[in-house]
């Protein structure tokens, strides 16, 4: 990349970058199901600390 093509206002590259689509679609799928997985723990987690109080 030419530092001519370089904008401050260009959104896209500094989102997405060069990344081809099958990637970026990867990437958002891994993040979905690490942050469905911390959510059920994070819960299993709270319902087992309030029931054990007496």
């Amino acid at each position: 990349m030419k530092k001519e093509d370089i904008h401050l206002g260009d959104w896209q590259r500094l989102l997405l970058g060069e990344a081809p689509l099958e990637f970026l679609l990867e990437a958002a799928l891994r993040t979905l199901v690490v942050y469905v997985v911390l959510l059920l723990v994070l819960r299993l987690l709270g319902k087992r600390s309030t029931s054990s109080s007496p």
